[in-house]
This record gives C-alpha cells, structure tokens and sequence, in this order.
C-alpha cells in the first residue's frame, strides 16, 4: 500500500511537469511567430516613412525615463532646500526654467509630428486594403468561390486589415515597458541592490500573471470566433429584411431564439471560466506582490529611518519605482494587445498567402477571333471539399454559335460543367479544348475576355445603377449597347419611371436611392450580363439558371432575345434551366444525368417530343 502511495505520488509529480510543459510549449511557438510577425510589420512601417517610424522608436523608448528625470529632480530640489533651509531665486527659477522646457519641447514636437502621425496612419491602412485588393484580384474564381477561403476573407478583412497598426502600436508600448524596467532596475541595483533585487522579484510575479492569464483566453479565441458566427448567422435570420420575414412566415423566431440563447450562454460561461481563471491568478499573484512589498517597504523604511539615502538617493529611487510600477503594468498590457492584434493579423498574412485553386503557372493567354468550337473529353470531377465525383466521363461537343439547354435533375451536374467551362475549376480528369486549345494552358482572365458567365445569384453593388451594371458612369457608357441590352432583360420598363435614369442609386439607404423587388434586380442584373455580351470580343455566353426570379413576359422576352437575335447568331450559348416550356429556342438539348450526357438531343422535333414528355410527366404528378 505504501509503496502504491508513492507510486501514485510520483506518478501526479510527473503528470503535473508534462502538463507544465505541455503549457510552455506553445509559448515558445507564440514568441516565435510573434517575432516573425513583428518583423514583418517593421519592413511595412519603415518603408511608409521610415523617419517618422525612428522618431516614435525613440519617443516610446525615452517618454517613460520622465519620470525618473522628474522624481531624481524634485529630490536634488528638496534636498538643496532642506540643506541650506533657505529658497533662493536661483533654484526656483532653475526648477521652473527646466519644467517649461520640457513642456514646450512636449508642445512642438508633438505638433510638428501630429500631421505626420495622420499621413502615416492612412497610408499603413490604405497599404493594408491595397493588399488585400490587390490579393483578391489575382485569386482565380474557383478560390474565391471557396466556403473556407470566404471566411478568412471575411475575418481578414474585419479583423486583420486594422491589426498591423495595433501591432505596431503595441510594439511601442512594449518597447517602452521594457526600457522602463530596465532603467528602473540598473538604477534601483546600483544605489541599493537589495531593493532592486526585491522591486525584480515584486515584478516579475505581475508579468507572468498577465502572461497566463492570456494564455488561458487563447484556447477559447478560435472557438469564440466560430460561436460569434453563428450568432451572427442567428441574428441575421431574426432581424434581416429578407430572412427575418421568412423566419416569422414559417413560425420559427421561437426556435432561433432559443438557439440565440444557448449561443449567448456558451459566450458567458467562457467569459465566466476566465473570470474565475483571472480571480485565482489576481489572487495569488496579488498576495506574493502584497508580500515582496512588504519586505521591501520594510528595508526601505529601516534604511530611512537610520539616514542611509541622501534626498538625491530617494528622488531616484521613488523614480526607478514609479518607472518599475508603470513597466509592469504596460509590459503585461501590451503582451496582451500584442498577442490578440498577431491572431488578428494572421488572419490576413494566411489570406495573403494563399495560392489560387488552379495553377496557371505554365499557362498563356488566348486571344479569339471569332466563336471556337468546344470540345469536352472524357471529363471528371469532384469539389475540392469532398471526394464525391459530380462528373465521371463526361464527353460532348459543341460547335460555333450553338444554342445548347442544359437539363436535368437537381446536382446532376449541370453547374458543375458549366464552371469547368469558365475554368473556374479544372478538371480531375478528362480535358476541354477551346479551337484546339487544353483549357489548362489558357490562362482564365484572357478566357473571360471572350466568355460572360451570369448566375441567378448576381447581386447588384449599392452604387449608380450604369456603374453598377458597367463599371462606368453613365457618360462613359455605349448608350446604344446599353438600350438593347435592357430590351433584351425586360429591365428598359424599370429604368424608363425612374427619374434620373441610369445615375439612380440602387438601394434605399442611399440620398435619393431606389429600393428593387428581387425580379427587379434579377433583370437589371441581367441587362449588366448583356451589355457586356454584346461586345463583339464576347463569343461564348453561359447562362446558368438566368431566369429563376423572372416573370413570365420576362422569360419569353430573354429566350425570344438569344434565339432570335441578330447580334447572337454567331456566339454560342449554354444555359441550365429547369423549365421545359422554352427548350424549342435551342438547337440542342443535353439531358445530364450521373454526371454525364444521358441524351444529346437535337432538330426542333426531338425537342418538341422531349418537352412534351417532360410536360406529361408533371401533369400526372400533379
């Protein structure tokens, strides 16, 4: 039994040392990365104003040794004082002379650097926002399409852009704790080493607590963010416009809200584990301090009482404790902010490095003369985030200026090949050649050039309607293309009541703006998508499920426009759809099923028969 007893105890010793360890481990990874990060936003910052940068190193550095300066002073004042038991007008006007010195230098200097401070400000966010911009614009689609990349996106964006400037900020502070200890300590050590052995041991205690105390909030950081989202998500689906509505229709706030609370009780009792965390630490860390200031006021006293300082000795040394008191405090604060703006920033450095989803590295551009034939060879393909294939040998060609319908059941495919036609993805297996040529080796944006891709989930920025549609304003734009390519939406009925036309803002939270029902900005989006098929460069038209929120006016007029059309005729057009009602404007009609062409469908009376087929079978469903 004893010898079991010992075990036992050896066997926690050990458990508690790795756990220790395993504690300090990733400790050694945070002032690693944290280095890393610190230097990386030091190359930022010096090469924005690499002046200003060197001034604000110096000023944190210096700003806190005041303090000693003022405490060493007012001692050799009072002690000049008690010694000749007389105020003299020379050291009055000596002390006053050299305060007002310090001031006005205060004054000037910060008003000279103030203007400085602002440009520098600015330019750091503007450089992060270029960043990120400019990352964005060299991201293939199908990186952006993402769900993983949009999150990080999203985080880079709210919490990554404003993190370099809190992290340089941070360094600052740091950088002025840490010379104030250092002051405070050489200075303590050499009047009196005893006392700054025991300010050292005083210290040292807080520093750790803070150090801790942070380490305890990392390990709810990542799961926080993703609890946040949700509520987010749950917030959005009470009290959004669109999703609220909805969530009222079908009688579901109940639930959400329920839902909302268990999101708000998992925040609070996180909050609440870190408070208890934070209270046992501020406990036992506030009775060492209480201690170690003890035995320090102690010997302290006892040297005073027995005239071991001089007036000069204990202005400096009052000084080197206020310096070690204000040390302590930011040195454990800006740890913290330090380490909370490198998780933020790491969001946007991770954003930053991220490589496209398809590799363009040996591609080249292509440039079209007129519509190419396309060619689809035994194609496969499964979404990055799952092995399931969604295509498996999927072969059909299409020839210049067809007019293909693409049909089939819900995650037949349909999509699916379309996207790996506008090279959004690339295929596992299999090829797509373009008048000859691999898609692997053109390169996607000279792609584009030639091709227009429009879903039925295009969105309409909050901007002037004619930018909005074009890029441009509306003097900037060809009116004529814009005309037609409103007749051909069915958006010309929509611009022709509002009173400024195509200047109108889209959106009622702007001065004069313009609410749209979703069939609106169906149609207004789609006369964005013909206005750029017009261009004659424009040979290859993809339509993927364009009319889902149209009328019926709507539909017949945009199935009349890109079948009988004459700007149409020579480009080619594929399009998935889901109503059999408008497939005699096609020339062919390919049936996706299992991911592949089920049935290659062509002349007007395949068709026909086909969508009376189709039409029979839902009317006996019905």
């Amino acid at each position: 039994m004893v010898q079991a007893a010992v075990y036992d105890r050896h066997y926690d010793a050990k458990a508690k040392a790795a756990g220790v360890m395993q504690f300090f481990t990733p400790a050694r990874g945070i002032v690693r990365d944290t280095i890393t990060t610190l230097i990386s936003i030091n190359r930022i910052v010096t090469s924005i104003d690499r002046v200003y940068v060197t001034l604000t190193w110096v000023g944190s550095a210096t700003n806190s040794l005041s303090q000693l300066g003022l405490f060493t002073l007012v001692g050799g004042l009072l002690g000049h004082v008690v010694s000749s038991i007389k105020v003299d007008w020379v050291t009055v006007i000596a002390g006053i002379a050299l305060y007002l010195g310090y001031r006005l230098a205060e004054t000037v200097i910060s008003a000279a650097i103030g203007l400085r401070a602002k440009s520098f400000e600015l330019a750091l966010w503007n450089l992060m926002e270029e960043r990120i911009l400019g990352k964005l614009a060299s991201l293939d689609l199908g990186r952006l399409l993402d769900p993983s990349f949009m999150e990080l996106q999203r985080l880079a964006r709210y919490r990554g852009a404003g993190a370099a400037a809190r992290l340089w900020q941070s360094e600052r502070s740091l950088i002025g704790a840490v010379v104030a200890l250092g002051a405070g300590s050489v200075v303590l050590l050499s009047l009196d080493p005893i006392i700054g052995i025991l300010a050292l041991f005083t210290a040292a205690p807080m520093i750790g607590r803070d150090w801790f105390i942070e380490a305890k909030r990392r390990l709810f950081d990542e799961a926080e963010t993703l609890t946040y989202r949700k509520k987010y998500e749950v917030e959005n689906a009470l009290v959004a416009p669109r999703t609220g509505l909805r969530s009222r229709l079908w009688q579901l706030n109940n639930k959400y809200q329920s839902y909302f609370r268990e999101l708000v009780a998992e925040v609070r009792n996180n909050a609440l584990v870190i408070a208890r965390f934070d209270r046992r630490w501020n406990l036992t860390i506030g009775l060492v301090e209480v201690a170690m200031l003890a035995v320090m006021c102690s010997y302290f006293a006892s040297g005073l009482v027995e005239g071991s300082y001089t007036y000069l000795q204990l202005g400096a040394i009052g000084g080197s404790l206020s310096l070690l008191v204000t040390g302590m405090h930011r040195f454990g604060s800006s740890l913290t902010e330090l380490e909370n703006a490198r998780r933020d920033y790491d969001y946007l450095a991770r954003m930053l490095e991220t490589k496209p989803l398809v590799d363009e590295t040996h591609a080249q551009d292509i440039e079209l003369s007129d519509t190419p034939v396309l060619k689809i060879e035994n194609l496969t393909f499964s979404y990055p985030s799952t092995d399931i294939p969604v295509l498996e040998n999927c072969s059909v060609e299409i020839a210049s200026g067809e007019k293909v319908a693409l049909v089939g059941r819900n995650g037949a495919g349909k999509t699916t090949l379309l996207r790996l036609i506008a090279k959004i993805y690339v295929p596992a297996g299999g090829s797509i050649w373009i008048d000859g040529h691999e898609i692997r080796s053109v390169r996607q944006q000279s792609w584009l050039n030639h091709l227009l891709m429009a879903t039925q989930e295009l969105e309409l920025p909050g901007m002037e309607l004619a930018r909005s549609l074009t890029g441009s304003v509306s003097d900037n734009i060809d009116t004529d293309r814009m005309k037609r390519a409103l007749v051909y939406s069915g958006a010309d009925e929509i611009v022709a009541v509002l009173p400024q036309g195509m200047r109108t803002w889209i959106g009622e939270q702007w001065p004069s703006g313009r609410g749209f029902s979703t069939g609106q900005l169906q149609r207004l989006a789609l006369a964005g998508a013909f206005y750029r098929f017009l261009d004659p460069k424009m040979f290859v038209g993809i339509f993927d499920e364009p009319m889902a929120n149209c009328d019926v006016e709507t539909r017949a007029r945009f199935y009349q426009a890109i079948g009988k059309a004459a700007e149409f005729s020579r480009k080619t057009i594929l399009m998935s759809l889901h109503d059999p009602l408008y497939l005699h404007h096609f020339d062919r009609v390919l049936f996706i099923d299992g991911g592949r062409v089920a049935q290659d469908l062509r002349g007007q009376e395949a068709i026909a028969s086909y969508r009376n087929h189709i039409a029979m079978a839902l009317a006996g469903d019905l």
